[in-house]
């Protein structure tokens, strides 16, 4: 697929050379261009997973832009020649987003939370942009939603006409999802996950030094050890190995592209 701007490949995905400002940038021409499009907010846990699921990986190589929503992605593509790489997290992304869309006057969408907590995020939302336009929010249930279900939520959110659409149902539901809405929806969907919670406060995010330090998914374990160590436990040793294996290959031929100059 071809891109207007850099990406890095790591264990085969292309994440997105973008700060914050440049990937609003690029979503909101998107959606105001009422293209079909999808961004991936792609953390070391959801990466692991696309390549063990055939389904969710299809929705990876469906996807127009892929954000580095963990620091140890970020931390892969400096290593692999990437100096000023960094991290698009995926509330921060939502946010600077939203910000975009409010001073064009793009309205969005909210698809995703939980009933009870759907609203405290479009209170939130109206106090931090408050002529921001959310012309639709729905949570939907908590299994796999039918053909038909999906046909109606893309004419839903057209009729309203949201042109960017916030999906945050957790990896690998929200991925599959966007992309069983990519061809019926002429808007931007982009999957920010625990964002929901996160924004209006339901959970607490890490302190920022441990984040700097990729040591995010260490807190969010503590805070959720039942739900979550299991997916940490089985996706971080795959990716620590598969990436320093990358790392070593792109080193190894940069070097023989260095010797072969000077020869």
């Amino acid at each position: 697929m071809k891109r207007d701007f850099d990406t890095t490949d790591v264990l085969g995905v292309p994440y997105a050379e973008l700060d914050y400002s440049a990937a609003s940038d690029v979503i909101l021409g998107w959606a105001e261009e009422q293209s079909h499009r999808m961004v991936v907010v792609a953390p070391v846990s959801s990466l692991i997973m696309s390549k063990k699921n055939t389904t969710l990986g299809a929705a990876f190589e469906r996807a127009d832009m892929v954000a580095s929503d963990g620091v140890p992605i970020v931390w892969a593509r400096r290593m692999m020649g990437r100096p000023n790489a960094t991290r698009l997290y995926g509330p921060d992304l939502m946010l600077e987003v939203m910000q975009a869309c409010e001073r064009a006057g793009v309205p969005v969408a909210l698809l995703g939370g939980r009933p009870e907590r759907l609203q405290r995020l479009r209170d939130e939302i109206a106090r931090r942009f408050p002529t921001l336009k959310v012309p639709y929010a729905w949570s939907p249930p908590f299994r796999e939603l039918s053909d038909t279900e999906v046909i109606d939520v893309a004419e839903d959110i057209a009729v309203s006409g949201a042109r960017v659409v916030f999906v945050g149902v957790g990896c690998p539901k929200q991925e599959i999802l966007m992309h069983r809405l990519s061809a019926m929806l002429p808007a931007v969907q982009i999957g920010v996950g625990a964002a929901f919670d996160f924004i209006p406060g339901f959970v607490r995010q890490a302190p920022e030094r441990l984040q700097r330090m990729g040591l995010e998914w260490a807190y969010r374990v503590a805070c959720e050890p039942g739900r979550l160590w299991k997916r940490y436990a089985t996706t971080i040793p795959p990716f620590v190995a598969q990436v320093c294996i990358q790392v070593i290959a792109h080193a190894l031929m940069a070097t023989g592209r260095a010797v072969k100059g000077t020869a």
